[in-house]
């Protein structure tokens, strides 16, 4: 009774919590935090990244208020409260998310040529991946595309001209950065019509590239103990053998597969004359790369292999090393080797084949050899082997080989061996082999390649062993109901100083004459389209001779030929071609016979243009005009000296024929001269080809400038050049013709190219090759 107690209590800890807002964004990114914590409160400390050091220290509620972070990173924020009753942490990880800007880092891209396969990537950085990337305004150039996922620039470009555009790439976030781009693309020569092909062999290996719509073949074996290490490429038309850079060593037995989601001809293995091969190369139509793998299948020959498209892997399976037959089954991503474990498989072997059915998602597998010859059908579904029961089937053989025919959703076989050589064409619809009738058919052959061409729904069927056991080096195609054999299209024989003029009215160039490689004048017809040539045999023509020019007359729709030479005398006839027949044309007055003179036709005042030549023993300067009816001389002012060599074309921009260098009795000229009709004007302009004669011109009537093409002083020349009017520009195509002269050229209007064909080189040797700028 009157006790006094006194009582000391201890508050309840305090309890730390914010919030913030924005969670992300690019730097420098103003944070709002929120305190949110509860107790009694004396303090509170920050610290903003979580470094141990604090940033931030208040002794009052600090509510609302701004922290911004000036470099990019993820940070973890850390309150810290303390009160009377202790203290408390709240630890937020990885809270703030802070980006660089979304910025496209790509500065320029690489200009291009036409016809030459281009790929560059635009680069960005910053922001949230993954970006999507657009052609905001402008155009790509023609042929090209623009990879929305991954900013590359790929493909083909058909168009030359500077092309401007916008690119602009967007976020996650949606943020989006946007830059000027300007891609050139050059007028570049391309080689056309070739009529060479991969020479006979055996063991080779063949795939379809689908971007560029031909079929690639690699390497084979001949009769004579050859190994080769070549590249062809066949475009439905003619065969084409690659230069690369680098490339695969020498081998048969080999197998390849195109990998169409990454744009490459994937090659593995083989055989080089002494032993197996365990390499992986990849051909992208300009050359081949060699890929290394931490894990590889092991050294083989005569193994399979196939493209699954829906998976993006290449399949192989088995093959042999020696007398050690393998039975397992790999795949190949593009970037390494991963060996499957399937529970069922086909037993090992070698010689058999393997396609891929892209309508129902299978690699279907026939046939081969393991000490007895096999006809068993097996599908792979990424996972596991299974065997087909087929009612009916192809006799067992090895050797053989398969295709999809994408055209038609069957699985094609040809060929093999078993006690003897099949030519039997049979397909696989994923229930049943049908055997097929066809009127035509390759002959017996085993150790052949063949794969479908999707782009022209035809099997394509190159070379193989034959049963006599030479090797072949003949190309076939399957259209689902018969064998056709492809050739070679045919095109002029070797020559120079024949003429050539574009026949707008029926779109085909026309070539004349020339000598031949012989030594023979000739005086036959050609016409190109621009795909083939094809032989005219007219009732009548002229007589052989080289060194005649020819134009087109648009005025009255015939080709207009003058002049020449046969190897004794020189010729002072007028020709004409309708397109069907030779017409000689008697004028009441003509220029004297002549050689090596140059014609130009001015659509301006509807007049063929004839200015000098020779005729053996003096040059020429006189200039005439043919009308269709008669040759009248002109008595200019002013005139280029006598010469013959020279070369005209007329630009039709301006209205003037202009005249470039020649043979002279002084020697080479490289003097630019402009015929208006009434007098000649020489030009002076800053640049200009050095001297020569027997180059070649045309006018480019799309770009407005007229085109200049090789030529003769001490050396051959194949530089090429462009005259606006003011000056000759020199330019740097890609590819282009070797050097030569006494060639000739002509511009097809509807396709707008140049097309030059033949020539003469330095010794002697005379050209058949086909060119299109």
């Amino acid at each position: 009774k009157g006790d006094v107690w006194s009582f000391t209590t201890t508050p309840p800890p305090p309890i730390a919590d914010f919030s913030a807002t924005p969670l992300s964004g690019n730097h420098p990114l103003t944070v709002s935090f929120t305190d949110q914590s509860s107790g009694d409160i004396t303090k509170w400390e920050w610290d903003f990244n979580n470094d141990g050091t604090i940033d931030r220290t208040d002794t009052s509620t600090p509510g609302t208020f701004n922290y911004t972070y000036n470099t990019a990173g993820v940070y973890t924020v850390k309150l810290t409260v303390t009160g009377p009753g202790g203290s408390d942490d709240e630890v937020k990880t990885d809270y703030i998310s802070v980006f660089l800007p979304l910025r496209i880092v790509t500065t320029t891209l690489a200009d291009a040529s036409t016809m030459k396969p281009y790929s560059q990537a635009v680069c960005a950085e910053g922001g949230i991946r993954p970006y999507t990337w657009e052609v905001y305004t402008g155009v790509l150039p023609t042929g090209l595309l623009m990879d929305n996922n991954t900013g590359i620039i790929s493909g083909i470009p058909t168009k030359d001209g500077t092309y401007n555009f916008t690119i602009r790439c967007t976020d996650s976030a949606f943020a989006s950065d946007m830059k000027d781009f300007s891609i050139k693309v050059e007028r570049n020569w391309t080689q056309k019509c070739f009529t060479t092909s991969p020479s006979a062999r055996q063991g080779h290996s063949m795939a379809f590239d689908s971007l560029r719509r031909v079929v690639v073949l690699f390497g084979g074996w001949n009769n004579s103990g050859i190994f080769f290490d070549d590249t062809w490429e066949w475009d439905g038309k003619d065969w084409t053998q690659k230069s690369p850079s680098n490339k695969p060593s020498a081998r048969q037995w080999h197998k390849m597969a195109y990998d169409s989601s990454r744009k490459v001809t994937v090659l593995f293995g083989g055989y080089s004359g002494s032993s197996s091969l365990s390499d992986t190369w990849e051909w992208n139509g300009v050359d081949w790369t060699q890929k290394s793998s931490v894990n590889n299948p092991s050294a083989r020959n005569e193994h399979a292999m196939a493209y699954d498209s829906s998976r993006g892997v290449v399949v192989l399976f088995g093959g042999r090393q020696g007398g050690n037959y393998f039975g397992d089954t790999w795949e190949w991503n593009g970037t390494e080797w991963k060996q499957k474990n399937p529970t069922n498989k086909p037993p090992a072997r070698y010689g058999h084949s393997m396609a891929y059915d892209s309508t129902r998602g299978v690699v279907v597998l026939f046939g081969g050899f393991n000490g007895v010859v096999l006809n068993d059908t097996w599908e792979w579904d990424g996972t596991n082997w299974t065997l087909r029961s087929p009612s009916s089937k192809p006799p067992a053989r090895a050797c053989h080989d398969i295709t999809y025919d994408t055209s038609r959703g069957v699985v094609v076989l040809f060929g093999g061996f078993d006690n003897g050589y099949f030519n039997d064409t049979w397909e696989w619809d994923g229930n049943d082999w049908t055997q097929k009738s066809p009127a035509n058919k390759p002959p017996e052959r085993d150790w052949h390649s063949m794969v479908c061409d999707s782009s022209r729904g035809v099997v394509v069927v190159f070379g193989g062993k034959a049963s006599n056991t030479i090797s072949l080096g003949d190309t076939w195609e399957w259209n689902g109901n018969d064998w056709t054999q492809r050739s070679p299209v045919s095109k002029p024989s070797a020559r120079s100083g024949h003429a050539m003029a574009y026949d707008s009215s029926r779109k085909v160039v026309v070539l004349f004459g020339g000598r031949d490689s012989s030594g023979n004048r000739l005086n036959d017809t050609w016409e190109w389209n621009g795909t083939d040539w094809k032989l005219i045999n007219p009732a009548n023509k002229p007589l052989p001779r080289e060194s005649h020019s020819m134009v087109y007359d648009s005025s009255r729709k015939v080709v207009v030929l003058f002049g020449g030479y046969d190897g004794t005398k020189d010729f002072n006839d007028t020709w004409e071609w309708d397109g069907t027949d030779w017409v000689v044309k008697n004028p009441s007055t003509k220029p004297s016979a002549r050689s090596l003179h140059s014609m130009a036709f001015d659509s301006s005042r509807n007049l063929v243009v004839l200015f000098g030549g020779t005729d053996g023993s003096s040059y020429f300067n006189d200039t005439w005009e043919y009308d269709g009816t008669n040759w009248i001389q002109k008595s200019p002012v002013n005139k280029p000296t006598a010469r013959d060599g020279h070369a005209m074309a007329f630009d039709s921009s301006r209205g003037v024929v202009v005249l470039f260098g020649g043979l002279s009795s002084g020697g080479t000229l490289n003097d630019t001269w402009e015929w208006n009709g009434n007098n000649w004007t020489q030009k002076s302009p800053l640049n200009k080809p050095s001297t020569r004669l027997g180059h070649s011109t045309a006018y480019d009537s799309l770009r407005k400038v007229v085109v200049l093409f090789g030529g003769f002083d001490i050396n051959s020349y194949n530089d090429t050049w462009e005259w606006n009017g003011a000056d000759w520009t020199i330019k740097s195509p890609a590819d282009k013709p070797s050097a030569r002269y006494n060639h000739s050229m002509a511009y097809d209007s509807l396709r707008g190219v140049v097309v030059l064909f033949g020539g003469l080189v330095v010794g002697g040797s005379r050209l058949d090759d086909t060119w299109e700028y």
